[in-house]
């Protein structure tokens, strides 16, 4: 029975599987049918001295070299992304640490600027701040420094 129910799982995930690489194939092959009928409008209404016949060159290589690129992403992100299973799932690898995530500039800058800080709150715990402030007391910020 489990062996049933199982099999019949497993075949829901290869239908939705082949299901959406089918979508995404007709999604790329859409890109390409917009990109080559306007590449032939723009060379049609250049014929007719719209604009230049170099513009509507230009513009089709633009425009194709963006679709590769979208299908290449795609591809890139089906393949290395994408969960083999489930098409709706991402794959994560890897550690996702504070210190894997942000780049190591970003956080040196961070630490520098918390000491900074602490140098400045250092510096001024020994000065009054209601001088000049009518007796009012400015709110306190309480920063903790090593």
């Amino acid at each position: 029975m489990e062996d049933t129910v199982d099999s019949k799982r497993r075949q829901i995930e290869i239908n939705e599987w082949s299901y959406h690489e089918k979508m995404e194939t007709l999604f790329i092959l859409q890109l390409f049918f917009i990109g080559f009928a306007t590449t032939v409008i723009l060379m049609t209404l250049a014929k007719y001295g719209f604009f230049s016949k170099l513009y509507a060159i230009y513009m089709g290589i633009v425009m194709f070299a963006v679709l590769i690129v979208v299908g290449g992403v795609r591809r890139l992100y089906t393949k290395n992304v994408r969960d083999k299973t489930h098409w709706n799932e991402r794959q994560f690898q890897g550690d996702y640490s504070l210190s894997s995530l942000v780049p190591p500039a970003v956080l040196s800058a961070t630490s520098v600027a918390n000491q900074t800080v602490c140098d400045a709150v250092a510096a001024s715990k020994g000065t009054s701040g209601t001088a000049g402030t009518g007796g009012t007391k400015p709110p306190t910020v309480t920063v903790t420094c090593p």
